[in-house]
């Protein structure tokens, strides 16, 4: 968001400027401007000829449990709660979003039979959530009702039927699925709902596919972050930065996480709307040159061969990362990285003595690619951990970790 200053001239020097010199100075200005705004990065939908398309006031959600029936009572009632909890998660993190009039005011569940696209024409703003036992249906889709000032009055989101459709309604931590590997699927390959839901919520309210952002608008492994919510999934900074667009607000957030995906924009766009994967980033490992395949095996390249995950002391350890600063300031962000024989970081494990500095601005995500100077460890297997503490300019110091993917081994 480009943030304008207007500075008075002093009155007691009248200047005088030929039309000549004011159209230059104009001209200049512009290509400043043109030069160093950068341009947002998230997608505003286009719906029916509108472009936003935004909510007038913040919606309430319905949730219709009509076809989200199944032979077994007992797993049915289980589906239920455990879809409940997910929802009322995934608002939690949402309505966190700071700086942003968009959020959900309520939940209500509801037995009366929901078909897509038909609409309940209520009293309130309503985004209903329905599920159909149609196997032809998409696996998840999103549907407005627009105003004449091309507001939204109703949305529906659409999901298959459990039963058809393999849903994993908890988090990573039920299936004993460690959340900084976790993908889109359970060890059982049923889908995570939460990523589902976060990605059709955001539709919702107005943003649509992105084939150039780090964005839960993204298919593929979206990610999981390590965070005090159970769920660890939340809309990232460029879906933030997108909501305090469209839903402009006062209020102030802190927060700055580290992350171990990012976006994989298609080689070839096609479709109406366009979009990228997100993918794991590659294992940290030796090498004299960087892997250009951020997604590689491994990160590193030496004489064209794969970087090795077998280090010793003093070697150059190659990792990439990426950073998301979710706050309504820039931060100044420290990077370490930790050596441990766990996958949870605490002061107990070995820091490389190299650190990074760097600026993330506000509701941006920064990929890094750094190197690090291996400390001498005993023979075994360490999990490379990723620690950040990040600054902001009215005062909070907030710090992240996050395992990176794959181990390194000392012989």
């Amino acid at each position: 968001m480009l943030r304008t200053h207007a500075r008075r001239m002093p009155q007691n020097r009248p200047t005088r400027w030929s039309r000549g010199a004011i159209a230059l100075f104009i001209l200049t200005l512009y290509s400043l401007c043109a030069t160093f705004s950068p341009a947002h990065a998230y997608v505003e939908r286009t719906f029916q000829g509108c472009t936003p398309i935004t909510w007038a006031t913040q919606p309430r959600v319905v949730v219709h449990i009509s076809e989200f029936s199944g032979p077994d009572f007992f797993q049915n009632l289980t589906n239920l709660l455990q879809l409940t909890d997910a929802i009322v998660d995934v608002h939690s993190r949402f309505n966190l979003m700071g700086g942003t009039g968009a959020w959900v005011t309520g939940l209500e569940t509801s037995a009366d039979p929901f078909v897509f696209k038909s609409w309940f024409n209520d009293a309130t703003p309503t985004i209903h959530v329905g599920f159909t036992n149609d196997p032809t249906a998409s696996v998840g889709a999103t549907y407005w009702n627009l105003d004449a000032s091309c507001h939204i009055i109703e949305a529906h989101i659409l999901f298959r039927d459990p039963y058809i459709y393999g849903w994993a309604f908890s988090d990573p931590a039920a299936y004993n699925d460690p959340y900084y590997d976790a993908t889109l699927f359970n060890p059982d390959s049923d889908v995570y709902f939460r990523i589902s839901y976060v990605h059709e919520l955001l539709h919702a309210f107005g943003l649509s596919h992105t084939d150039g952002a780090y964005s839960m608008l993204n298919y593929g492994d979206r990610p999981w972050a390590n965070r005090d919510s159970a769920s660890k999934i939340q809309p990232l900074p460029d879906d933030v930065q997108g909501m305090r667009a469209l839903y402009p607000s006062i209020g102030a957030r802190a927060e700055v996480a580290v992350l171990n995906t990012w976006f994989d924009p298609p080689a070839n766009p096609t479709g109406t709307y366009p979009v990228a994967n997100q993918r794991r980033l590659c294992k940290p490992s030796l090498g004299s040159s960087w892997n250009s395949d951020r997604f590689a095996t491994v990160c590193g390249l030496t004489n064209g061969a794969a970087g090795s995950t077998v280090i010793a002391a003093g070697q150059t350890l190659r990792t990439r990362f990426a950073v998301a600063n979710y706050s309504t300031d820039d931060a100044d962000v420290e990077a370490s990285l930790y050596f441990s024989s766990d996958e949870t970081w605490d002061a107990g494990d070995v820091a490389s003595a190299t650190t990074h500095t760097f600026a993330v601005s506000e509701a941006v995500s920064s990929i890094q690619g750094r190197t690090w100077t291996v400390p001498a460890l005993s023979a075994g297997v360490y999990h490379v951990i990723a620690r950040i503490e990040a600054t902001l300019p009215w005062g909070p110091v907030l710090t992240d970790w996050i395992p990176l993917r794959g181990t390194v081994t000392v012989n």
